[in-house]
């Protein structure tokens, strides 16, 4: 029996050590962090030569892939265990008191450890023997018919990888979601998710919004989309709602988004507002003659005319803005284009300043501020009485 010290002697013995490490092992194996996968210690880059080329086998490359992450976490608890007998001494202060105090335990424990590793030499050992009861053969078997056999929908699917116009979006360090011309793909450690769009519905069922998350500082939103399909079972996408408009993209068909899913602006849509709200009160113009369509978009009526209205600044050195200098260019832009255009010429870094700072005409460079930006008052037209 191992002598166990006062609570005031309790020290950073080399079994507490192990734990902590192993700890961390085990989250860099199953989640690893981005400064583990920029390092190239993840399963795929340790084990490159075995595992082969994604980009030339995409399919036989994660069939590979998910037998060896299998292995790999089945040996998880019997590295443990067997740290337990090296790390954990008669003269360590140990932490694994219950473990000490009952060996059944520590048996059933080390049985389970040992019984993992088999089973799962077992199963790949049966996969060996027949890859089509693999899970992901088991999947696109799904697609095949008489006419084709799952050889071929693989073969499809590397052709398609290959090609530069797919996309693909890292949304969390183990998972990968994958669009093709023809396919979406969600890759996972163990598995990979396959829908052909064909027959493919995609719906953005929920959002939530973030202060942060582990590759994004500020506040992001991410979203969920549910991929139907009446061939595999129905599985779910989660990437930021800046991704979102690349898979819409990228895949044939029209993603449905419900009716109370709110997608969170972006920065520039928020100044936007702004902006228009802060034009509502300036100055009207009242034009001569009939205004074009916006030259920007090409889609709305030019709605805002610039006319210098603030007042100049007395000169306070050097890094003092320009004054404002008139403007004589017909309206050629609605709002949005010219708060664009505004807030695209301003510091990313300063944007508590940017409705204070200043910006060019986009047709004749004349600078101007927001006080410049004169609303067009539209005349309503005439009512013909004889139509009454």
């Amino acid at each position: 029996m191992r002598t166990y010290y006062p609570k005031s002697s309790i020290k950073m013995t080399s079994d507490v050590m192990f734990v902590l490490a192993y700890i961390l092992f085990v989250i860099c194996a199953v989640h690893p962090p981005a400064e583990v996968v920029s390092a190239g210690f993840t399963i795929s880059s340790l084990f490159e030569k075995l595992l082969g080329n994604e980009n030339v086998d995409f399919i036989q490359f994660h069939i590979r892939r998910t037998t060896l992450t299998l292995l790999i976490y089945s040996l998880l608890p019997l590295l443990f265990v067997l740290g337990l007998n090296t790390f954990v001494t008669e003269e360590t202060q140990s932490v694994f008191i219950l473990i000490d105090n009952h060996p059944t335990i520590y048996l059933i424990l080390s049985t389970v450890a040992l019984m993992l590793p088999l089973l799962a030499l077992v199963q790949i050992y049966n996969y060996k023997l027949n890859w089509a009861a693999h899970p992901v053969v088991q999947t696109l078997k799904k697609f095949s018919n008489d006419n084709t056999t799952w050889e071929q929908i693989a073969t499809d699917i590397n052709n398609e990888y290959r090609r530069v116009e797919k996309i693909c979006i890292k949304t969390s360090p183990i998972t990968t979601v994958i669009a093709t011309e023809n396919w979406i793909i969600k890759v996972l450690p163990l598995n990979l998710f396959i829908a052909h769009q064909s027959d493919a519905s995609l719906t953005v069922e929920q959002t939530d919004t973030h202060a942060f998350s582990h590759d994004h500082a500020g506040v992001v939103q991410y979203i969920t989309i549910k991929v139907t399909s009446n061939r595999v079972e129905t599985f779910k996408l989660r990437l930021k709602a800046l991704d979102f408009q690349d898979l819409q993209d990228r895949v044939a068909r029209s993603i449905n988004i419900l009716p109370e899913v709110k997608f969170h602006k972006s920065i520039i849509e928020q100044f936007t507002d702004v902006f228009k709200d802060a034009i509502k009160d300036n100055v009207r113009y009242e034009p001569m003659q009939d205004v074009d369509i916006c030259i920007g978009c090409m889609q709305n009526k030019s709605d805002i005319k610039l006319q210098k209205y603030c007042e100049d600044t007395p000169s306070t050195g050097e890094g003092r803005a320009a004054n404002c200098t008139s403007c004589y260019c017909k309206p050629m832009w609605c709002v949005d284009c010219l708060a664009s255009w505004f807030v695209h010429r301003q510091d990313a870094s300063k944007s508590e300043t940017w409705l204070s700072s200043k910006c060019t005409c986009p047709t004749c460079r004349a600078t101007f501020c927001v006080l410049d930006v004169c609303p067009i008052e539209f005349q309503s037209e005439p009512t013909d009485p004889e139509n009454h």
